[in-house]
């Protein structure tokens, strides 16, 4: 794998996968570690929990799963857990870091994905950066990276002092920020992007799942970005890898899967949230879905 990559970022992938237990210590709302990592060259690795990076100083190239692009002072993107990733400066690479365990998420879920902008931070860009050679990083002009960093150093200082819960609100309020200027970025982006490229699709993921507990049909989602459905289903089978309703049947599994760890629902409710059909309907795709997994 990753034969393109230059050998300096060459690792093999079971050797270098990090665990939560690996930097969270093991005491009640310890959720996030934030550091700066000064002359960042890493080689392809992967963890269970989230990363975001805020390039503080020079550029280089980020590889995300078979892709890689140029990153500089002022990117600011989210690498989701279980995806391999490294990076090779260009001389001088700093890089901020905030590492969030799940639970974290979990905890804060109906605040953040209240947030205009958080699906597309923490869901959206980072798949298009594994398929698309164009960079949808959030980027923050000097002043703004600036307030940033102090943001930053505030987070890590919290944790310093062993002040979990203070941390975690600090963090929320950054993540909440980060939506919101994401949520313009994404929306300047789309409107500067030609009717011709695949990047239109950029926010149709924040659209679907905000629409999951609703039907959804190939129609309407063509008609969202004014392709005729042959356009539409072609485009979307390229960029996605996977039919529309296909696509959107595993946004609904995810979700389900999701709603049952946390065990505060009713599987009636959590089909209908979701927008199967019925109990029935999310039993039996949730069981197809287990049993192809077992078939690896």
């Amino acid at each position: 794998m990753y034969d393109k990559y230059p050998k300096r970022i060459k690792m093999e992938e079971n050797k270098n996968f990090w665990y939560n237990k690996d930097l969270f210590d093991e005491v009640p709302q310890h959720f996030i570690r934030a550091f700066l990592h000064k002359d960042y060259n890493i080689g392809m690795h992967a963890h269970e929990f989230w990363e975001i990076n805020l390039i503080t100083r020079g550029s280089g190239k980020q590889y995300i799963e078979k892709n890689s692009l140029s990153i500089t002072q002022g990117d600011l993107f989210v690498l989701p857990p279980n995806v391999y990733h490294g990076y090779l400066s260009e001389g001088t690479l700093d890089a901020y870091h905030i590492l969030i365990n799940h639970k974290f998420l979990e905890q804060y879920e109906k605040e953040l994905t209240a947030m205009p902008g958080f699906q597309s931070l923490f869901n959206t860009e980072p798949y298009f950066r594994q398929l698309s050679d164009e960079s949808f990083f959030l980027h923050l002009n000097n002043t703004e990276m600036q307030i940033a960093k102090e943001e930053l150093e505030h987070i890590e200082l919290a944790e310093t002092n062993a002040l979990y819960v203070y941390q975690n609100v600090l963090t929320l309020k950054f993540l909440c920020d980060l939506s919101l200027k994401m949520n313009l970025y994404s929306q300047k982006t789309v409107h500067a992007i030609t009717s011709q490229n695949d990047a239109v699709f950029f926010t149709l993921m924040e659209h679907i799942q905000a629409h999951l507990n609703e039907k959804i049909t190939v129609d309407a989602l063509a008609n969202h970005l004014n392709m005729s459905n042959a356009t539409f289903y072609r485009r979307f089978k390229k960029v996605f890898g996977m039919a529309p309703m296909e696509f959107i049947l595993t946004c609904r599994i995810s979700k389900a899967k999701n709603m049952l760890k946390k065990g505060e629902y009713s599987r009636t409710d959590i089909a209908m949230a979701c927008g199967f059909f019925d109990l029935s309907h999310m039993n039996k795709c949730l069981a197809k879905h287990h049993n192809y997994l077992s078939s690896f």
